[in-house]
């Protein structure tokens, strides 16, 4: 078959009118014949585009331009993963804050190195009120506990895991003595080197609390011990502490 069906053929005594030759043309179909590769495809005797039949090989370098496409129309579907890459993205502010919606990052998504292009990320801005080009560190754990609660919430002098009011990758807050706790992190440090800092709300004006680690106390990737006493060093389970990791 040829690649056109003229879906009529003469006789050796048919007479070739004008009326055959205008059914013949009126009545002509594709075949499959005339599909070469795999971009194009056959459907009632007419040509179309196959289902993902376009591809990279079909489009000329810079073919399609920034009002090429809708707003809206790319989506994180309609990427193949690992399809972008460093040479890809303009070096001057490429993805703007604006362009990232509320959903950009899905909860509980976590974003690896091997997310991040080496030296693709450098000084964050995280709002208007952040100027300069020094960096800026995150917090790697912090906590807000109740020395006073257990962890269910009851209160009671035991020593027992405390209540977290509030707190980001730590498991634990355990009650070792009175005044002292210790902080578990949920995942690991990278070093036991990192910074702490620790506050807290006392009870009245005379048990403001003073948040420290004791040289015997633990300090390693895992955890951290904390003392809580007042302005007479007394050792004193405070309602609220709260002490943040960095590093």
């Amino acid at each position: 078959m040829g690649a056109v069906n003229t879906t009529y053929t003469f006789t050796a005594t048919d007479t070739i009118t004008s009326a055959k030759m205008n059914n013949i043309i009126d009545e002509t179909t594709i075949t499959v014949d005339a599909i070469f590769g795999t971009t194009l495809d056959v459907s009632s005797g007419k040509l179309k585009v196959r289902a993902q039949g376009i591809t990279s090989n079909e489009m000329a370098t810079g073919s399609i331009t920034a009002n090429a496409i809708a707003a809206g129309a790319v989506t994180s579907s309609g990427i193949l993963d690992g399809t972008i890459v460093d040479a890809d993205i303009s070096a001057s502010a490429a993805i703007a804050p604006s362009k990232l919606g509320s959903g950009a990052f899905a909860s509980g998504a976590t974003v690896t190195t091997a997310n991040i292009v080496d030296a693709s990320i450098t000084a964050v801005k995280l709002d208007g009120a952040q100027t300069g080009t020094a960096p800026i560190f995150g917090a790697r754990a912090w906590v807000t506990f109740d020395m006073t609660r257990n962890a269910a919430g009851g209160t009671d002098a035991l020593l027992t895991p405390r209540f977290l009011i509030g707190s980001g990758n730590v498991t634990s807050v355990t009650k070792t003595a009175a005044g002292v706790a210790t902080i578990l992190f949920t995942t690991a440090l990278p070093n036991a080197n990192y910074a702490y800092a620790g506050s807290g709300r006392g009870s009245n004006a005379a048990n403001e609390p003073l948040v420290y680690n004791t040289f015997a106390g633990p300090k390693s990737t895992t955890q951290l011990g904390v003392n809580m006493t007042d302005v007479s060093n007394n050792f004193v389970n405070f309602p609220e502490i709260t002490v943040m990791v960095v590093g």
